[in-house]
């Protein structure tokens, strides 16, 4: 119970009464006088126990963890250096195939295409040349209603230009 060996919960005061009624063969103290430091003792015991054992866990599982880290890296080490080069080589037929394909089709495409934008040029110039021959009868037809319009215009004028002409 000197300095360095005292300690709050286990070596204590109570304690100390405890084994000096003991040592005086005096009998036990009673078990209300230090039970809770009796009891902070078991649960700081416990806790201790619980921190070992965790700690063991966690070394085990540690060195698993290790242990699977390098067979993760083994697995990932032949993976980038032997089959994903494998899996490219084994694709590139098909990639090959698949490129042709798409220059047949795109040729198809483009044939498809020409053809339409061949057909819709035709039915574009037949309509621009049945408009370019109706066109010189559309404008004589028109000048003939700008002439008639005209004629009405001036007719209906005529009165009111006189009347305002004669007051000027």
């Amino acid at each position: 119970w000197r300095g360095a060996s005292y300690d709050l919960v286990s070596n204590n005061c109570c304690s100390f009464a405890r084994e000096l009624c003991l040592g005086l063969k005096v009998g036990e103290s009673p078990a209300w006088v230090d039970r809770f430091a009796r009891v902070l003792h078991a649960g700081r015991e416990a806790a201790r126990d619980a921190v070992d054992a965790g700690a063991s866990v966690v070394q085990e599982a540690g060195q698993f963890a290790a242990e699977k880290g390098h067979e993760a890296g083994v697995v990932v080490h032949r993976a980038v250096t032997q089959q994903i080069p494998e899996a490219v080589e084994a694709a590139k037929p098909h990639v090959r195939t698949a490129v042709n394909e798409a220059i047949v089709h795109g040729q198809y495409v483009g044939r498809v295409v020409g053809v339409q934008v061949t057909k819709a040029a035709a039915v574009v110039e037949r309509r621009a040349s049945k408009f370019a021959e109706e066109l010189p009868a559309r404008a004589a037809e028109f000048q003939e209603q700008a002439s008639v319009a005209s004629s009405e215009v001036y007719r209906y004028a005529e009165p009111h230009l006189q009347r305002g002409l004669q007051n000027v």
